[in-house]
């Protein structure tokens, strides 16, 4: 399993393919702290408890954005009949709720790429600072 390494922001916008068994891969999507945070306002309400005005955040739909974000398209998974499951909101979910593996690596992978990229700009900062 290899994980790419770019100085294009995009790159990661977009997702890197990897691959989870020979013939199956995930496009998957790093989840950055402010990519989370914008997900979790958006599920956040405010609600009054004990007459203080609370953040109240749905954290199952928040899981679900989040899985949402960091799978932006597979190939290889199939119905038992052998025909290709479209990568939806809806199956990424029954995907990610019924396979706990799957589930797992996709989170890895997309941890992975957060930390691949912060010590390509370490290794960035550290090129640039040398005389």
């Amino acid at each position: 399993m290899a994980i790419v390494l770019s100085s294009d922001e995009k790159v990661y916008e977009k997702g890197v393919w990897v691959e989870y068994e020979p013939g199956v891969s995930f496009k998957i999507r790093m989840l950055t702290p402010k990519k989370y945070r914008q997900l979790q306002n958006s599920v956040t309400t405010k609600q009054y408890k004990r007459g203080q005005l609370v953040d109240k955040v749905n954290e199952t739909k928040l899981n679900e954005l989040a899985g949402s974000w960091m799978i932006e398209d597979w190939k290889g998974i199939v119905t038992p009949e052998g025909t290709q499951v479209d990568c939806t909101d809806q199956n990424k979910q029954m995907i990610l709720n019924h396979f706990s593996n799957i589930s797992a690596f996709v989170s890895e992978m997309s941890m992975k790429l957060l930390e691949s990229k912060g010590e390509e700009k370490k290794q960035l900062k550290k090129k640039s600072q040398t005389p």
